[in-house]
C-alpha cells in the first residue's frame, strides 16, 4: 500500500513451489542481469501460492488467476491489467514488458 500510495512501479509474482512455469522464470529469466537490474526499478512482491489457504483463495479471485505463474504490474497507483503475465517469458520480452509498466502509468 506504501508503494502504491508513493506511487511507486510494483510487480507481484504469484508462484507455487510445483510450478514448473514459475521455476523457469526464476531460472531463466528473473535471474538475467539486465532483468535484475530492470527490477530494481520495481517494489517487488512474490505470493506464495503453493498452498490453498484463505488468503490465496482470495488472491486467486482479487487478482482473477487461473493459473500459475501469474504476475501483475502496478505503475502510478494503477494495476496494469493490459500487461499480465501469465506463464513463462524469456528475458527479452520480459525486459519489454517491465519497459511498458515504467513508461506509463495508464493502459
Amino acid at each position: 500500500e506504501q508503494a502504491m500510495l508513493a506511487g511507486r512501479p510494483i510487480v507481484v509474482d504469484f508462484w507455487a513451489e510445483w510450478c514448473a512455469a514459475c521455476k523457469e522464470l526464476e531460472k531463466f529469466t528473473f535471474n538475467d542481469p539486465q532483468v535484475q537490474s530492470k527490477l530494481k526499478d520495481f517494489v517487488l512482491f512474490k505470493a506464495n501460492m503453493t498452498i490453498e489457504t484463505s488468503d490465496t483463495a482470495k488472491w486467486k479471485d482479487q487478482f482473477k488467476i487461473m493459473g500459475l505463474p501469474t504476475i501483475h504490474f502496478f505503475n502510478g497507483g494503477n494495476r496494469r491489467d493490459d500487461l499480465v503475465l501469465t506463464g513463462f517469458e524469456d528475458r527479452a520480452a520480459f525486459l519489454r514488458r517491465l519497459d511498458k509498466v515504467l513508461n506509463s502509468s495508464n493502459p
